[in-house]
C-alpha cells in the first residue's frame, strides 16, 4: 500500500475510490482495512524500532555492529524481511542479518536440557542480566515518536 500510494509515510489513508477515506478493500475481496488498522500497526512497528535502537544505543553498538539479528515465533516465519526494513519494523541495517528461528522458546528449552555446560552459560549470562525499563527512557520516547512514520531507519 505504500508502494502504491495508497498510505503515505505519515500512515494516512487515502481512498479516492470510496466515499469513505478511511477504508480501503483489497481487491474485491470484502476485505478492508481501515485508518484505525493502519494507526495500529504504526504504534506496534514503531515500539519495536524504537525500542530496538534504544537497546543498541544503551550498550554503545551501531547497527553494523549486529552479526546477527534473530527473529523468533510464528511472526517471525510470516514476515518479508525486505518489507519490514522498508516500512520500519526494524533498522534497515539489519536486513542482512536477520533469520528466523521459529518457536526459540521450544528450541532454547531443548537445548537446555541437553547440554549442562550451556546450562550453566545461560544461568551466568541471566545473572549478569540488566533491566533497562523503556517507559521511562526519554530516548525511546524520541525515537518512538520518529519511528511512527512508514519509512526505514
Amino acid at each position: 500500500m505504500l508502494k502504491t500510494e495508497i498510505i503515505d509515510d505519515s500512515g494516512y489513508l487515502e481512498n479516492e475510490d470510496s466515499e469513505e477515506d478511511d477504508v480501503w478493500e483489497i481487491g474485491g475481496s470484502g476485505v478492508s482495512i481501515t485508518q484505525r488498522d493502519v494507526r495500529q500497526i504504526q504504534l506496534a512497528k514503531s515500539a519495536i524500532c524504537a525500542g530496538l535502537i534504544t537497546l543498541l544505543e544503551h550498550e554503545g553498538l551501531s547497527v553494523d555492529d549486529v552479526s546477527r539479528f534473530a527473529i523468533a515465533g510464528g511472526f517471525g516465519n510470516t514476515i518479508n524481511q525486505d518489507s519490514a526494513a522498508e516500512i520500519g519494523l526494524f533498522p534497515a541495517g539489519l536486513r542482512d542479518h536477520t533469520v528466523f528461528i521459529g518457536n526459540g522458546a521450544l528450541g532454547g528449552a531443548s537445548m537446555l536440557l541437553m547440554n549442562r555446560s550451556l546450562r550453566e552459560q545461560t544461568e551466568q549470562l541471566a545473572q549478569s542480566a540488566v533491566e533497562l525499563s523503556l517507559s521511562t527512557s526519554a530516548e525511546f520516547m524520541d525515537y518512538y515518536v520518529d519511528c511512527m512514520a512508514f519509512m526505514q531507519f
